[in-house]
């Protein structure tokens, strides 16, 4: 993981550009050796977030996209049952187990503003 932020004086203002980097390597999808070899394992990704915002008086407002280049990393993979049964081991079906994936959350794109009370 990496982050860069730049700070600086704009107008009066509190000015901000910051810029995340954030790798996942490679890893396997289960500890025990039978069920990740039906599963497989996970393939590296890497996510990218941006933000460019102004501070004022007891307020702020600011520009992010999380996920900026939309990456579709996996975090876990499952099956309706154990992998051993439902995950089709033995290779029984023409197209192997059913596997249902959960993904990273898609960019977003907003806009943040808060006021101090």
């Amino acid at each position: 993981n990496a982050v860069a932020r730049y700070e600086f004086p704009i107008s009066g203002l509190d000015g901000h550009v910051q810029f995340a980097v954030n790798h996942i390597g490679k890893r396997r999808s289960d500890l025990r050796t039978l069920e990740n070899d039906i599963v497989g394992d996970f393939k590296a990704y890497t996510t990218a977030d941006f933000s460019i915002g102004v501070k004022g008086e007891g307020w702020d407002a600011e520009l992010f996209a999380t996920n900026l280049f939309n990456s579709r990393g996996v975090i876990n993979s499952a099956v309706q049952c154990g992998e051993t049964v439902c995950g089709d081991a033995d290779g029984d079906t023409v197209n192997g187990g059913v596997f249902y994936d959960n993904v990273i959350r898609p960019r977003l794109i907003g806009i943040k503003v808060s006021k101090d009370f």
